[in-house]
């Protein structure tokens, strides 16, 4: 069965293909549509709809929106390309998120990013890899940015930088499944032109671009991701990813001598979709992190509330931990979303403590 998802809360145009294997009955391809907007909420069974018309007269869907994550501010170099121009040092983090578990194809999204400065030339590189998968497909994305300092004065310094992506997306068609479909003996027929009947896979190349403003522990950041809409192509229909708008925040506000506030803010922006995530954490001596995160700005988009747990070790190594739980009606077949990250951070330059070059002198 084709069918259509967006995982954000606010719809403003097409919603993006998303293939599932779904054992409600459906009318075919063309015998149901739906809005996504908080509709989309009211049951499993609207959880995962039909590709919009707007797509099917076009021939061209967009794909779902960029994957949700509660715990955004300790993965930055993956929000925007020219934060690795405002790095000390070398930074990595890695993350898995389950989203909404308990529904059948429900999103998972694992990533890797590492960044470091490149001294010598006032600019940063980074580079990371991304898998997320939702029914019966998956995307693996794979990721290089450069940034330049273009500005640095005492503690505020401000950085551009650009990426390329190469994202490979593919399609289980041996799950996908009709009313009157043959799907026994090894025989798949769905009786449906537009369904493929063996497995799709398609790549394409994508442009990200930002800009990031630092001031002491203070970061602002604005990234356009996916700029030229790449398009894939799957069975004759042309999915591409829309482009996407991130304006993201992060703050740390001293507030006794042993507990600090981590702060941060992200406004998501595409096509077909607004969203907004806030979190705030409470570190107690730099080492026991206890916070909440809320996603959605009104009474129309409240998706969840978070529950945020951290842990460091050490000044370089953050462990945090976050549990999404539903405000909207979908609550009610699903039980939550996880989400994970490690991350560590290097608190001395690259290079410092090495032994100097030893110089054979045949005088000594």
């Amino acid at each position: 069965m084709l069918q259509s998802q967006s995982r954000s809360l606010v719809t403003v145009g097409p919603v993006g293909l998303v293939f599932t294997k779904v054992k409600a009955k459906s009318p075919g391809v063309f015998g149901q549509f739906g809005s996504t907007r908080r509709g989309m909420f009211r049951n499993c069974t609207l959880l995962l709809m039909v590709l919009c018309a707007i797509g099917l007269e076009s021939g061209v869907a967009n794909a779902q929106s960029w994957p949700q994550s509660t715990l955004f501010n300790q993965s930055p170099l993956r929000l925007n390309p020219a934060s690795s121009g405002n790095l000390y040092s070398l930074d990595a983090s890695a993350s898995v998120r389950k989203q909404w578990q308990g529904l059948e194809g429900s999103p998972t999204t694992t990533q890797f990013a590492v960044g470091a400065p490149v001294y010598i030339a006032n600019a940063g590189v980074s580079f990371g890899f991304e898998r997320d998968e939702i029914g019966l497909q998956s995307v693996n994305l794979f990721r290089g940015g450069l940034s330049y300092k273009v500005f640095s004065k005492n503690d505020l310094s401000i950085s551009a930088g650009g990426a390329v992506t190469y994202r490979q997306a593919s399609l289980d068609a041996t799950g996908l499944r009709t009313d009157n479909g043959v799907y026994e003996n090894g025989i798949i027929s769905h009786f449906d032109n537009l369904l493929p009947i063996v497995d799709q896979s398609n790549s394409s190349l994508g442009f990200d671009a930002g800009l990031e403003v630092k001031w002491k522990d203070t970061r602002l950041g604005v990234s356009v991701l996916d700029l030229n809409e790449p398009v894939s192509e799957w069975s004759g229909v042309n999915r591409k990813w829309s482009r996407t708008i991130l304006t993201h925040l992060n703050t740390l506000i001293p507030v006794a001598e042993l507990l600090d506030i981590e702060a941060s803010a992200l406004l998501q922006v595409d096509q077909s979709s607004v969203q907004t995530v806030v979190n705030a954490t409470a570190w107690y001596n730099n080492n026991i992190g206890l916070g909440s995160a809320l996603r959605g700005y009104d009474g129309n988009t409240l998706d969840a509330v978070s529950i945020l747990l951290g842990w460091r070790p050490n000044e370089k190594i953050t462990l945090a931990y976050a549990y999404d739980v539903g405000l909207s009606t979908l609550a009610r077949s699903h039980q939550g979303s996880h989400e994970v990250v490690l991350r560590y951070v290097m608190t001395d330059p690259i290079g410092k403590g090495k032994l100097p070059p030893i110089i054979f002198n045949p005088r000594l």
